[in-house]
């Protein structure tokens, strides 16, 4: 009974935390220190990265300086390392009214409900 108590705590306290959030800043899945190695490294690349790499003096490292299997295969690193220090700028959003202008209001109800009378309509045959 009292390891059941004590189970129900423990799952009322992560459902809790789930719904309201953690209160520090920590992200499991983004401080975690994990080692990336091989095709794992590539694939977290392009998870955390989606696409957007550094392409500057950086990432142009001589031999001797460390890299990216270096700081993260060979030591554990964190997903947010790897986007911090690897991935480009995320992109900018714009907001601007000549945006808002090219949106094209679209009237779904109207265009299911002439969509049904077509699908509901008779066959023709050609007689």
């Amino acid at each position: 009974m009292k390891f059941i108590l004590i189970l129900f705590s423990i799952l009322l306290t992560l459902c809790i935390d789930l719904i309201l959030g953690s209160p520090t800043d920590y992200d499991l899945y983004w401080d975690i220190e994990t080692r990336f190695c091989g095709p794992w490294l590539a694939v977290e690349m392009s998870l955390v990265c989606q696409g957007r790499y550094n392409d500057d003096e950086r990432s142009r490292r001589p031999k001797n300086k460390r890299g990216i299997v270096d700081e993260c295969c060979t030591i554990p690193c964190t997903r947010r390392y790897l986007k911090i220090n690897y991935c480009g700028p995320e992109p900018e959003m714009s907001n601007t009214t000549q945006d808002m202008e090219k949106m094209v209001y679209v009237n779904y109800h109207a265009y299911y409900l002439d969509l049904i009378q077509i699908v509901l309509q008779e066959p023709q045959t050609d007689e």
